[in-house]
């Protein structure tokens, strides 16, 4: 059996950066999930400290070979296609990309054989131990809340947001070395099997089936995410929301909890159009550039992190007031005929579609889709002011057969639900593009499927297409 690459948790002083590349120098990585951000930047990190990397993806060469070609070395083996146990011969670890199953047969070989496996995250965590250690995790709202939590850190000292944002932790590793805040985004994928991540900062957003193709069900998807405490520290300030079902019922020991909620009494409150600190401190939520119901929990959360990490109120109010949100999250997009357009591409879930929805009093028309993942879209027929849903790509046929709405086509390619929803909406009324899926089908991610969108709409603006 292989031993472990590093103390647990908790375990002594925290070991010099450069003593642990150079511990490590001479062993063998299986990296398996050969992605161009996690995957590649290991491969690339791996390569430059001395560990022997090797690559393992289930996909043809040929897929892969522009990728491969980017590779700092030429000789790093690579396996592509079939995955088998022989792969692992003389590895002393593997590195998991977050999308990677932990049941496949080749990580479970590894496991019975006492091989270590981590993921990104997970193994750069006793990197950065030196640091004020963010985790970040929830269904929906954690890119914005890590985003908006370095944005506020950062006025006290250097803050680096990545992870499942965008921005590996092996990409960021020379900023994440230079910073004193590290605040990483966390899916449930990053959390399944931690051994080493301790964060000093910590929040569930909140909780909703989702990755349910991934995952036996809500338990085990909540169990995961809640993995996000499993090394944290006695002093670890947890930020606790106390609006959703699944957060309100964790209470666990062991952590500094801070409550937050906008319905009811909790340490951190939004009430009367304001935001309330524990000594009474308030700020108008008018002043905020980040809008969106669901964005009131994402700022109380945010201002229970920043004053347990030490800073002043007035001073987390200020930068929360500054903050002007993410792209493609609920953002405006201008056009000249009377209607409201948003991008809320990121909406790839379907607690991100209600909260979208109940941010409008007018008539919507949605347009919905992508890749699924085995969601029930019965409940968006809630919503009394949905008046049409335009139902897209792969998943366009099982939604428009589970919706009650009258007005729900459904056309597979985007660019054509993009002209059906705009021919459909009326003066006065709302655009909605909050697909509820992710966006593989037919792009590249929710970013470029959002780009596709504002593309499409000011060509329809101009009355360049029909």
């Amino acid at each position: 059996m292989s031993a472990p690459l590093f103390a647990p948790p908790g375990r002594g002083m925290a070991e010099e950066p450069g003593a642990l590349w150079r511990r490590l120098r001479g062993k063998t990585a299986l990296i398996v999930g050969f992605t161009a951000r996690t995957g590649f930047s290991a491969a690339v990190r791996f390569h430059a400290h001395g560990i022997q990397a090797r690559v393992s993806d289930h996909k043809d060469a040929s897929s892969l070979e522009s990728l491969r070609a980017k590779l700092p070395d030429p000789s790093i083996p690579c396996f592509f296609g079939p995955q088998s146990p022989e792969q692992l011969a003389g590895v002393d670890f593997l590195l998991l990309s977050p999308g990677v199953p932990r049941n496949i047969p080749l990580v479970a070989a590894a496991v019975a054989r006492g091989v270590p496996v981590y993921n990104d995250v997970d193994f750069i965590a006793p990197f950065i131990a030196d640091k004020v250690l963010a985790g970040v995790t929830g269904t929906d709202g954690k890119t914005t809340t890590t985003e908006l939590l370095a944005h506020v850190l950062s006025a006290v000292g250097p803050a680096v947001a990545c992870g499942n944002n965008g921005l590996p932790v092996f990409e960021a590793y020379e900023r994440l070395r230079a910073c004193r805040f590290a605040v990483l985004e966390l899916s449930s994928y990053m959390l399944e099997d931690p051994k080493q991540l301790a964060p000093d900062l910590a929040v569930i957003t909140n909780l909703a089936p989702d990755h349910l193709d991934r995952y036996a069900g809500m338990e085990a998807y909540g169990d995961a995410k809640r993995n996000l405490l499993r090394h944290a520290k006695p002093s670890c300030i947890y930020a606790q929301n106390m609006d959703n079902a699944w957060t309100a019922g964790f209470a666990p020991g062991g952590v500094q909890r801070r409550t937050f909620s906008r319905e009811r009494p909790a340490d951190y409150r939004f009430e009367g159009g304001a935001f309330a600190f524990p000594g009474g401190f308030r700020f108008p939520y008018g002043a905020c550039l980040l809008k969106g119901v669901h964005n009131i929990e994402n700022i109380l959360a945010v201002m229970a992190l920043a004053e347990g990490a030490g800073m002043a109120p007035a001073e987390i109010a200020a930068r929360v007031q500054s903050f002007p949100g993410l792209p493609h999250r609920l953002a405006p997009v201008a056009v000249a005929r009377p209607i409201q357009v948003f991008n809320d591409s990121k909406a790839t879930t379907l607690q991100a579609v209600h909260r979208a929805l109940e941010s409008f009093s007018v008539p919507v028309v949605l347009i919905a889709g992508g890749r699924g993942k085995g969601l029930d879209y019965r409940e968006l027929g809630r919503h009394a002011n949905l008046r049409s849903v335009v139902c897209y790509g792969e998943e366009g046929p099982r939604i428009a057969g589970m919706l009650a709405v009258a007005d729900r086509p459904v056309i597979g390619d985007f660019r054509e639900a993009v002209r059906a929803a705009w021919g459909r909406v009326r003066e006065g009324e709302v655009l909605l593009l909050s697909p509820g899926c992710t966006s593989w089908d037919q792009h590249a991610d929710y970013a470029e499927r959002g780009r596709v969108f504002c593309d499409e709409i000011g060509r329809l603006d101009r009355g360049e297409i029909a």
